[in-house]
């Protein structure tokens, strides 16, 4: 009788030992790269933590770099969806400043010479083009939230941010609740720093980066992942040259 079970029980306890094997070598594997993190991180004098729960990972770092105090956050969410395994990236940088606009300026990250569909739907009347710039207005208000989080997503009324035309940027769609504001902000220095974004993003859309001007805070943002020490140094450089350009 016995030795008629043993097969059946190798064969339903094999994939469970192989589960159970793999989630372990995952875990030793993300603890390896949390500890190479937190290391590179004490090396240059920033704080770094990190938490786990459930399939959601989140680490962050903070530092204080000539004169200005920094946050970088980054998420991962796995999530399995039809059998199909999901990585969902979200990587955050802010850090205060007290010459911002008086009000919001955003710029979406997009592959060069992409039109801004805004422009057009903001010219066109009627029922229908009313209905899809509600539902325009709808969609980027949660990509605020998604790429920037929810604190951030508060304070811009996505429905009163309006396109800009700013042919002089290439890879960037610009909203904003005042156009002439972000046309000053445009010509004081920001200009280049965006387009220094652009010229080291790659070709994915997940390498376009979405930058939130805020009156006391500056944001950047990709949906991309953060796997090395180089990933955050770079990402870091990149939200103070924002800074710089406009202090």
């Amino acid at each position: 009788m016995l030795d008629t079970l043993w097969p059946l029980l190798l064969f339903f306890a094999f994939p469970l030992v192989l589960v159970v094997w793999l989630a372990r070598r995952q875990a030793r594997e993300r603890q390896q790269r949390e500890d190479s993190l937190r290391t590179a991180a004490v090396t240059r004098g920033w704080s770094f933590d990190a938490q786990q729960s459930g399939s959601l990972q989140s680490l962050r770092w903070q530092g204080v770099t000539v004169g200005t105090r920094w946050t970088l956050e980054y998420r991962l969410h796995r999530r399995s969806k039809r059998s199909k395994n999901t990585q969902v990236h979200r990587a955050v940088w802010w850090a205060d400043t007290f010459r911002g606009p008086a009000s919001p300026v955003l710029f979406i990250g997009v592959p060069t010479d992409t039109q801004n569909p805004m422009l057009k739907l903001a010219q066109s009347e009627g029922v229908l083009a009313s209905m899809a710039q509600k539902a325009a207005g709808f969609a980027l208000d949660k990509g605020l939230d998604a790429y920037f989080g929810e604190e951030a997503g508060l304070e811009v009324d996505a429905r009163l941010l309006k396109p800009v035309e700013a042919a002089g940027l290439p890879g960037f769609m610009v909203m904003a609740a005042d156009v002439p504001q972000a046309m000053w902000l445009l010509g004081d220095g920001w200009s280049k720093s965006l387009e220094a974004l652009v010229q080291k993003a790659g070709a994915s859309i997940a390498d376009r980066p979405w930058v939130l001007v805020l009156p006391r805070r500056v944001y950047v943002a990709r949906p991309a992942p953060m796997r090395t020490e180089q990933d955050v140094q770079t990402m870091v450089d990149e939200g103070l040259a924002l800074v710089a350009s406009h202090v």
